[in-house]
């Protein structure tokens, strides 16, 4: 069991100049991310618009992997994704291929996702989806 955290919830609290806290989430640890938002978020970083930003994605990033373990993408994880994706292309309900890869993630380590993108994961079978919302201090 544990917390998958979204790529969108970084995303959120890096734009809004925060770092990663999930103190309101601290019973579902332990907190992972999937192997396919280390990419994302290593994107976003690379085309950073300034040295100045991407020094400052750096240092988030860095926070973040300091607070997590990576999930990496294995056999049993790729043949769930297969089974997720296909489900959904027959319910008419595909979503995105880097979701379907955190989704996957989640459903073979037995973990809940925690994410700011509740419309697109809502439609995957057998996934305890958490909506991000932050916290106000």
């Amino acid at each position: 069991m544990g917390l998958i955290i979204d790529t969108s919830v970084f995303v959120r609290i890096e734009r809004a100049g925060g770092y990663p806290d999930f103190t309101p989430w601290r019973s579902l640890e332990p907190f992972f991310i999937a192997a396919i938002t280390v990419s994302e978020m290593s994107v976003g970083l690379l085309r950073a618009e300034s040295e100045r930003r991407r020094q400052q994605r750096q240092a988030f990033f860095n926070a973040l992997l300091d607070r997590v373990d990576v999930l990496s993408f294995d056999q049993t994880t790729a043949i769930a994704h297969a089974q997720m994706t296909v489900d959904l292309w027959r319910r008419g309900k595909p979503i995105g291929s880097h979701d379907a890869l955190i989704a996957a993630s989640a459903i073979t380590h037995g973990c809940s996702l925690l994410t700011s993108n509740v419309s697109e994961f809502r439609h995957v079978t057998g996934l305890s989806v958490i909506e991000y919302a932050p916290v106000v201090t």
